[in-house]
């Protein structure tokens, strides 16, 4: 049997990370979702309320508590690939008025550590703390191009999850967008997460040939798309500066 603390805090990290993907919600619905009885999520809440991590609002919803930018920010400092990608977010941001992410990879799946957003904001999937498989996204594709063992395990792959119509969906499809990549040195994502949103994405990659992350920037297709050998050249010479600033 699982022990209670354990399950309490099993409890608390879904939620959180409901409150996190949802925004703010009412315990009727985070009951609903996490299947949990209600008076054990009004219980959950007030304890994470006490310490922070949960705010509840007069009309009893409840969202993520400010303690948690706290935690964001400590545990973003013990990540040299953050610090070290920072500035040139900021700067790829300004120069091409793009939103500018860093992201890593965690399993199966690319996870955005950091993004500094861009002048034309629009309907972005990916936000920090969110991810996207590995076969979908600017990041995920030059991440799974520079990886071969994480190309390797889509092999036999016809049915991987689809977002858009132009979402590559199997391991034929990924294998030539790799061959792609490594030609052009940057990937394309052409509205394959989000219709009308484009993005191009550089690896990051080590002296020993690690990959460490990558960068890119997203926007609407129509900005993106025109100017993408331009943004290319300019993540690819970033993402290099990146690695050389990195502990080996």
């Amino acid at each position: 049997m699982t022990p209670k603390p354990t399950k309490v805090l099993t409890n608390a990290n879904e939620l959180l990370t409901l409150l996190a993907d949802r925004g703010t919600l009412g315990p009727a619905d985070i009951a609903g979702i996490l299947g949990m009885p209600r008076p054990s999520v009004y219980r959950l809440l007030e304890a994470l309320e006490v310490i922070g991590l949960v705010s509840t609002g007069a009309d009893g919803r409840s969202t993520l508590g400010l303690q948690n930018l706290h935690l964001a920010e400590a545990s973003l400092a013990t990540i040299p690939e953050q610090a070290a990608a920072r500035k040139f977010l900021v700067s790829l941001s300004a120069e091409l008025g793009q939103t500018a992410y860093f992201c890593v990879r965690r399993g199966s799946r690319i996870f955005c550590l950091d993004w500094v957003q861009g002048e034309r904001v629009s309907l972005l999937a990916l936000t920090p703390g969110n991810s996207l498989p590995v076969h979908a996204g600017a990041t995920s594709r030059v991440i799974t191009a520079n990886e071969p063992r994480v190309l390797a395990r889509l092999k036999g792959s016809d049915d991987l999850e689809r977002f858009t119509p132009f979402t590559l969906s199997n391991y034929a499809q990924m294998t030539e967008d790799a061959a792609m990549i490594a030609r052009r040195g940057y990937s394309i994502s052409d509205q394959d997460v989000t219709l009308g949103i484009a993005a191009v994405g550089a690896a990051i990659v080590d002296g020993k040939g690690h990959v460490r992350g990558a960068i890119s920037i997203a926007g609407l297709r129509d900005d993106v798309i025109p100017n993408a050998a331009v943004s290319g050249a300019m993540l690819v010479e970033a993402a290099a500066r990146i690695a050389a600033a990195l502990p080996q």
